[in-house]
């Protein structure tokens, strides 16, 4: 899923509407952001949405095409699994963590706020 970018007055750009991200499954939005082509992956438990980006920290492997048990991620490259709370793996070696981003929903859109590159 490709985007334009809006960006709010707080910093949040605006990834998706919530209803492109059903409860239990995950996309991933890909935006020009300061230069570089960046991969984000929405995951829509069933409480809330997380953003993070989309690249596992252990293989490199995306992690939107992962699976989603509650707020655990499950990475297809090596079967990790992360804790989508607090973004730590709670597959040895536990020192590897989610670059996770924190997300707003105003009118129906999931809106993100990306650290500067």
């Amino acid at each position: 899923m490709a985007t334009e970018l809006e960006i709010d007055t707080e910093g949040y750009v605006k990834l998706a509407e919530l209803e492109q991200v059903p409860p239990g499954e995950m996309v991933q939005v890909t935006l020009e952001w300061q230069g570089q082509e960046e991969d984000i992956a929405l995951a829509h438990t069933e409480t809330q949405i997380y953003a993070f980006r989309d690249l596992c920290p252990h293989m490199n492997y995306p992690l939107s095409i992962g699976t989603l048990c509650g707020t655990q991620l499950e990475c297809r490259g090596h079967n990790w699994l992360f804790d989508l709370q607090n973004g730590k793996a709670i597959t040895p070696p536990i020192r590897k963590t989610l670059d996770r981003y924190p997300v707003k929903i105003v009118n129906g859109a999931i809106w993100v706020k990306l650290p500067p590159m």
